[in-house]
């Protein structure tokens, strides 16, 4: 699900470390929410699947990883990601990141 904020939006993320390779699977439901599903090579060990996980991000969004936030969940799969911009633009980029699966 993504949320629009005055300075950018959140959306939900479910991390899948220790991948074959980085990538965004797409939007998943995880419960009753939507999530960005994002595998990534790293394992979670140091901050270093969440260093992947922003480098994936910003290259999709065409946002800089200081853009980036981990909001709540950096020591679990589940994550709430903040990104600042404009929220029409980061918005229509996270829509088109894939259908539901």
């Amino acid at each position: 699900m993504i949320t629009a904020r005055a300075d950018g939006v959140s959306f939900a993320v479910l991390v899948a470390p220790k991948a074959g390779k980085d990538h965004i699977e797409g939007w998943i439901r995880d419960g009753d929410q939507l999530a960005l599903k994002v595998k990534v090579r790293c394992a979670p060990v140091d901050g270093q699947a969440n260093d992947a996980l922003l480098e994936i991000l910003s290259k999709a969004l065409s946002v800089g990883t200081s853009r980036l936030t981990i909001a709540r969940g950096a020591n679990a799969r589940r994550k709430l990601v903040d990104a600042k911009g404009d929220p029409a633009l980061l918005t229509a980029r996270l829509n088109g990141i894939g259908e539901l699966q």
